[in-house]
């Protein structure tokens, strides 16, 4: 009988050492750029860290809409994750395997009355429709500009505090269940008349149009045009140029039907190797052909222009985004960049070599009186 017990036990004692040895690679779940109890001014967290196994999960207990939980990849047992706050205090979850790690953050809306306001923009036809190369793509532009937006409010936090800066950022406007108010607004003329405009005849057109609509004094409009316009036959695009400046950062829409649905949707969107089909939408993605390239192009385009609104030039930092480091956007939420054209296998990147605002611009943005942060507080800067 006790040789049997032994034969039984030894299988047992070598599975427990094996879990023991599994949980030892990865004994500890640590975030690397949060603090517990910190205050945020913005709603989505980017949860930074290590210890994780594949994947880890995270889930807000005091959030129960979708974008409260998240789950990803984990690369080497690094992570980084978003998930969306609601005001007041936040408890959350982060679990990897069998690792466990709870951490607190306070989520404390602006008060500011500065703040970005997206605008969708259709030409008189009132058609909404952004160009797709998917199948049955569900239109869904005011999802895609609410994940978009607050991603430009994260990333401007998370690499001013890289500065030391604080997480300073701008303020959005939400709507009581806190997602952006996207403003859907027809202007007064025709696709066929507004794509024959030049990019600067345009920007001055619809800035004298929008201005009086949302006085710029403490109003910064992000329009995305709805009426792009891309002919395949000659590879040409028009309306779909960005230009930024005073209170106007205009964009076109031509790649969000490769942009995410929601912060759930983030990390699948920015690693889709789907390459570019040109016979539905123009390559915009920094040479690189592929669909997540052109998510981290636009979207990060979009904040370039918005940007020059908050008076930032040219930079010579290649990667800032006031130069062409806005190409490079999605590096701030990854780990690798997915496979794209000539690169056939996921390439891992520093943290040097990730997007972020130079210096220069991050000082005059930090200062800018649309900005805010946490540490500071608004009556510092005076915009309570």
């Amino acid at each position: 009988m006790r040789s049997k017990m032994k034969s039984v036990k030894a299988p047992i004692l070598s599975c427990l050492m094996i879990a023991a040895f599994g949980v030892a690679a990865y004994s500890d779940i640590t975030i690397m750029n949060l603090r517990d109890g910190e205050i945020l001014r913005y709603p989505v967290a980017l949860i930074k860290g290590n210890g994780a196994g594949g994947s880890i999960r995270v889930a807000d207990l005091d959030n129960n809409h979708p974008d409260g939980t998240n789950s990803v990849t984990c690369v080497n047992g690094v992570f980084k994750i978003l998930v969306e706050l609601v005001p007041g205090k936040n408890h959350l979850a982060l679990t990897s395997g069998m690792q466990t790690k709870d951490i607190v953050l306070q989520y404390k809306p602006m008060t500011t009355v500065r703040r970005i306001v997206v605008i969708y923009l259709t030409a008189a036809d009132g058609k909404t429709e952004y160009r797709s190369q998917k199948k049955n793509d569900p239109q869904n532009y005011k999802q895609k500009l609410d994940t978009a937006a607050k991603l430009l409010q994260t990333f401007t936090a998370e690499r001013l505090d890289d500065l030391g800066m604080g997480r300073t950022t701008f303020n959005l406007e939400f709507d009581g269940n806190g997602r952006v108010v996207v403003h859907t607004l027809t202007y007064p003329e025709k696709l066929s008349d507004l794509v024959k405009m030049r990019p600067d005849a345009l920007f001055a057109a619809l800035y004298k149009w929008i201005r009086p609509q949302f006085p710029m004094e403490c109003n910064k409009c992000l329009v995305v045009m709805a009426f792009s316009y891309y002919d395949p036959r000659t590879g040409r695009s028009f309306a779909d140029s960005g230009l930024g400046g005073g209170g106007l950062a205009l964009a076109g829409s031509g790649g969000m039907c490769a942009w995410p649905d929601n912060m759930r949707d983030v990390d699948r969107a920015f690693a889709d190797c789907t390459p570019i089909d040109t016979n539905a939408v123009r390559n915009d993605s920094g040479s690189r052909g592929v669909l997540w390239a052109m998510a981290s192009t636009t979207i990060g385009a979009a904040l370039h222009e918005l940007g020059h609104t908050f008076d930032l030039r040219h930079a010579e930092d290649p990667l800032s985004i006031m130069s062409r480091g806005f190409d490079l956007f999605s590096r701030e939420f990854t780990l690798t960049d997915a496979p794209w054209k000539d690169h056939p296998t996921p390439t891992a990147f520093a943290d040097e070599a990730i997007a972020c605002w130079d210096v220069g611009s991050a000082a005059r943005l930090a200062a800018h009186p649309s900005a805010h942060s946490a540490a500071g507080g608004e009556s510092r800067l005076g915009r309570s």
